[in-house]
């Protein structure tokens, strides 16, 4: 799960407290624009603003479709801009479509894999040895 919050925030120390408040591991802050289909987004964790976090994304586009209108939103956010669109399927099941344009990936380092792992709580042995891991960025 994943929060979202729609407004003006205020200060980054202040969006951290938001999110701590929230409880979830991250936070979507949607700060509208002139145009109601282009929000500026920022994501934060409660200790730490995180460039991107891909549940609050989707959780994002759900509420913005839930609380306004059909269509396909634009978030401005550190990674750049990501298009998100709720849609229902023949099922009748809810889908959040998302797209970020152009990303890299690399090969990891062993150093940033024993970096990564901790942080996310996670160890070797969670990894399954059939999917190779990598580093994926913005181009």
């Amino acid at each position: 799960m994943a929060g979202v919050v729609i407004g003006d925030h205020g200060t980054p120390s202040e969006m951290m407290a938001v999110a701590a408040e929230v409880g979830y591991s991250e936070t979507a802050f949607l700060e509208p624009t002139d145009d109601r289909m282009v929000w500026n987004t920022r994501y934060f964790a409660p200790q730490m603003e995180v460039d991107f976090c891909g549940h609050a994304t989707i959780a994002a586009g759900s509420i913005l479709r839930t609380q306004f209108c059909a269509g396909t939103y634009l978030l401005r956010a550190n990674v750049g801009e990501i298009s998100v669109e709720r849609t229902l399927g023949d099922d009748g099941d809810v889908r959040v479509h998302t797209y970020i344009g152009r990303t890299s990936r690399s090969d990891r380092s062993d150093a940033a894999l024993s970096t990564a792992l901790p942080a996310l709580g996670c160890g070797t042995t969670d990894l399954d040895p059939a999917i190779p891991t990598a580093i994926s960025s913005p181009a």
